[in-house]
């Protein structure tokens, strides 16, 4: 996701250039991590006595009012606030970790895919989502077949890309071409938008607006583009991570092809069930959503992979330390400046922090 990184000198690693803290000393995830509720509802369930996330719409306190539903994706924005996808309430939402305030910026809750200012547009199946250097946000409306657009200082909702139809169509105007369920989203160093699809490959929205298709094949829902090259990661319905060069050749980092699992190991020891998001730390790390594993790992500059958050296999409800906190699909994470990390808790229908 476009973070601040953009704006800093970067070091070259060997998949990723990342920006370094101090002298270049990694970030211990295993010995430091802590996870608290950012927002959201979590109650007792009377017959068990675990923690569960309660699902619904309610803006207002983060941590006493606040409801969402399904959230499949968190953006750190640049102005602070946290954006979130609210998929299931078909909203996208403002954490505002100042006041403490959760607002609605953008949806009705209606079902139908209608520009306009915030409080009347209308999403389908809002997924992933990135910012430009402006802070104007990028949606991938996945069922509506859209790459949707936010302003950041109206809230005004219009179609970036896609003419609604379920397909996979190049073209000079980004309002004719088409996308075939869009779901992740990032934003490169020029500002040219990157798309993966569930059904129809890796596209390009340059900055100019030419949609072109990078990688036919590559199917996913996770997508991270390195501010220095414009390398992309992938995250793929394969249950694979993979990157994508400037001259569009495709690289395997982590996972074996249709093979699941939660092992940890080199390249294609590791295993993965079904990866859903990928982002890029400042040492250079890809950092893992794991979906269906409900946990965080991390892929590290020799490919690496470690389960750095959660219990893998594990669902449930339960703050704590790097592997004793539990996760409920984690779908999405982003990134702040300081390096932690917020995550969209899929099925537990709250925003989490992990702090290092």
């Amino acid at each position: 996701m476009y973070r601040l990184l953009v704006s800093i000198v970067c070091c070259m690693g060997l998949i990723v250039s990342g920006c370094t803290k101090g002298d270049s000393e990694e970030i211990s995830y295993s010995t430091t991590g802590t996870s608290q509720l950012i927002a959201g509802s979590v109650t007792v369930n009377a017959s068990t006595g675990d923690s569960v996330g309660e699902s619904g719409y309610v803006d207002g306190q983060r941590l006493t009012a606040s409801k969402f539903n399904y959230p499949q994706s968190v953006l750190v924005h640049q102005s602070g606030d946290l954006i979130v996808a609210d998929t299931s309430n078909r909203r996208i939402r403002r954490i505002n970790l100042s006041t403490g305030i959760v607002e609605t910026i953008a949806g009705s809750g209606v079902r139908s895919c209608v520009d306009g200012d915030g409080a009347s547009a209308t999403f389908l199946w809002p997924s992933g989502l990135a910012q430009d250097s402006n802070g104007d946000i990028y949606i991938a409306d996945y069922s509506c077949n859209k790459i949707r657009k936010i302003d950041k200082s109206t809230n005004v909702v219009t179609t970036y890309a896609g003419n609604g139809t379920s397909a996979t169509l190049d073209d000079t105007n980004p309002l004719n071409a088409s996308f075939d369920g869009p779901a992740g989203v990032d934003v490169g160093s020029d500002n040219s938008v990157f798309v993966i699809t569930a059904k129809g490959g890796v596209r390009k929205i340059s900055s100019t607006g030419n949609v072109t298709t990078l990688a036919a094949s590559l199917n996913g829902w996770g997508i991270s583009v390195d501010p220095s090259n414009d390398d992309i990661y992938v995250s793929l319905n394969d249950h694979t991570i993979r990157k994508i060069d400037s001259d569009n050749t495709v690289t395997l980092i982590a996972g074996t092809a249709n093979s699941e699992g939660s092992a940890d190991g080199i390249g294609e020891q590791a295993r993965f069930n079904i990866p859903e998001d990928v982002d890029v730390d400042s040492d250079g790390n890809l950092i893992i959503s794991d979906l269906q594993n409900s946990c965080i790992r991390k892929i590290d500059r020799s490919s690496n992979v470690t389960t750095v958050f959660g219990i893998c296999g594990t669902a449930g409800y339960l703050e704590g330390g790097y592997l004793t906190a539990l996760l409920n699909g984690a779908i999405s994470l982003d990134i702040d400046a300081d390096g932690n990390w917020y995550i969209a808790d899929y099925r537990n229908h709250v925003i989490r922090k992990i702090s290092f």
